[in-house]
C-alpha cells in the first residue's frame, strides 16, 4: 500500500498531495487517494473526489460526472486483446469532448487529443491505467515503459483512473 492522500480546495487538484495540509472549505472539494494493502499481500488503488460539505456546485457536478463517464468508457475498452493504452485512450476521448461541450477547451477536442500537441496532457497528467498486484505499480515482469506498448491479457489487473486537474 502507501500512505493516504488528502488534498483539499487547491490541494485536490495537486497530484500526489503528500503533506495532506491546508483547509477543507466547504463548497470545495476533498481528494483521497488511498492504497490498502490486503492480507494478502496485494495493493488496492482507491481514489475519489467529494464534495467537502456533501453537495457539489453545478460546474463541480458536471466534471464529477464527465470523469465517471470517462471511467466507464475506459472499463469497457479494457479487453483482453486489446491495446494496454485501449483504456486511456478513450477516457481522453471522453474529456476532451466533454470539456468542449462545457466550453472549458482553449482548443477544439480534436486538437486536444492531438498526439503531436497533447494539450489533453495539461489537464490528465497522467496515464489512465497502470498493472496492480503485489505493489501499487506492479510492472508484470516488465517495466512501467515498456508494458503500455503491450496488449492485456486474461488475468491482468489494472486500474482505470482518468484523471481530470
Amino acid at each position: 500500500g502507501y500512505d493516504s492522500i488528502v488534498g483539499g480546495g487547491h490541494h485536490a487538484t495537486t497530484l500526489h498531495w503528500i503533506d495532506n495540509t491546508g483547509p477543507i472549505t466547504p463548497g470545495e472539494l476533498v481528494l483521497l487517494d488511498m492504497g490498502v494493502e490486503g492480507k494478502n499481500l496485494y495493493t488496492a488503488d482507491v481514489t475519489r473526489t467529494l464534495p467537502i460539505d456533501g453537495r457539489f456546485t453545478p460546474l463541480q457536478r458536471d466534471l464529477y460526472d464527465l470523469v465517471y463517464t470517462a471511467q466507464q468508457k475506459g472499463i469497457e475498452a479494457t479487453v483482453a486483446g486489446s491495446p494496454f493504452l485501449s483504456a486511456h485512450n478513450a477516457a481522453m476521448d471522453v474529456l476532451a469532448h466533454g470539456l468542449e461541450d462545457l466550453d472549458l477547451l482553449p482548443v477544439s477536442a480534436e486538437e486536444a487529443l492531438d498526439p503531436e500537441s497533447k494539450v489533453y496532457a495539461r489537464w490528465t497528467l497522467h496515464g489512465t491505467s497502470h498493472m496492480l498486484g503485489m505493489d501499487v505499480h506492479d510492472c508484470n515482469g516488465t517495466s512501467p515503459d515498456i508494458y503500455p506498448k503491450g496488449d492485456l491479457e486474461v488475468g491482468m489487473v489494472l486500474t482505470v483512473e482518468p484523471g481530470l486537474y
